[in-house]
């Protein structure tokens, strides 16, 4: 199994109540200052093959090591409450893995890709020809979710695309018969063994070692690729922003509803209410927000107040120069 497995798991998004969503997403528009109240979910093209090709193999261990991570993370939240682990747990759990605005998909999340340069290549030996820079892309993890950029869109896509494959198929009754079993069941041992079982007949990982020298080769021919892998560095997203997305995409993925419905002075006064922690006249405005629980508004609140905080501190600091041109 490829050396990249998550060395942590992040705790998994509080859920919310699917009635504040639009309330949610409203009032976030007018705290981020737009114009309209819509708020859009990220949208990144997913690298090309020659990325995809040489990340293949990576994906699917991803797959392995977190489905056994949260089936076995299922079996004992069931053993707590004195029950066994169902398959239709087991299947929440699978079916939504690939999706990075879902719990169980959060890990993609935590994928990160690093360019770095090796030692240049001679063109001749017989001559003194300049060395060529040469360049290797690696795949990890890091310790924190990161804003869905263009890796977190190519690894839901080949994620999609592994679970869809031939080469899963029993991959959920495998995890089913596996949380019955009763042992641990997300050991490295037993990783490996799941892996063999799925990921490693595949094409993709027993020619990856080739597909990562075909990337190297593209890396080291295309300026632009390399730009744009660089540039898609892992950025921390806070907790707040990550619920927001969370909530999104249930709303305007899942239910197919518009964020874009109240006038401008209705968010002014919610974005308010949320700020004086006068429910009251946030219900005024929006009657879902009866559904709201105390912990729910108080994240909201505590999303806004923040926001408010980081507007004045704008404010209040002075303007920097924008290029050399401005000094």
């Amino acid at each position: 199994m490829p050396c990249c497995s998550p060395p942590s798991h992040v705790a998994p998004t509080r859920p919310l109540v699917t009635s504040a969503l639009l309330l949610l997403v409203c009032v976030l528009a007018a705290a981020l200052g737009c114009a309209s109240a819509r708020k859009q979910l990220p949208l990144n093209t997913p690298y090309p093959p020659v990325v995809q090709d040489a990340l293949r193999c990576d994906v699917c261990s991803f797959i392995v090591v977190n489905a056994l991570y949260q089936v076995e993370a299922k079996r004992e939240e069931q053993q707590r409450k004195r029950l066994q682990v169902r398959e239709d747990d087991v299947l929440e759990e699978v079916e939504n893995m690939c999706v990075p605005f879902k719990d169980q998909g959060q890990w993609i999340r935590q994928v990160a890709l690093q360019m770095e340069e090796v030692a240049p290549s001679k063109r001749g030996a017989d001559r003194p020809a300049a060395a060529t820079p040469r360049y290797h892309m690696s795949v990890g993890v890091v310790d924190y979710y990161s804003k869905c950029g263009r890796i977190c869109e190519t690894v839901a896509v080949l994620c999609e695309e592994w679970m869809d494959s031939g080469y899963m198929d029993g991959f959920s009754s495998r995890l089913v018969k596996e949380a019955k079993a009763g042992r641990n069941i997300s050991d490295a041992a037993h990783r490996d063994v799941v892996f063999g079982s799925f990921c490693a007949p595949s094409t993709h990982c027993k020619k990856h070692a080739t597909f990562v020298r075909k990337l190297d080769m593209a890396l080291t021919k295309d300026t632009e690729l390399r730009e744009s892998i660089d540039a898609d560095r892992p950025q921390e997203i806070e907790t707040e922003e990550r619920e927001m997305e969370t909530m999104l995409h249930r709303l305007t993925r899942e239910q197919g509803q518009s964020a874009d419905v109240f006038s401008r002075d209705e968010i002014r006064r919610m974005k308010e209410a949320f700020v004086t922690g006068n429910k009251e006249d946030l219900q005024a405005v929006d009657p879902t927000a009866f559904d709201l629980t105390d912990d729910e508004f108080s994240t909201l609140q505590d999303y806004m107040r923040g926001e408010e905080r980081k507007q004045q501190q704008r404010q209040r600091r002075p303007s920097a120069p924008s290029d050399a041109d401005d000094l």
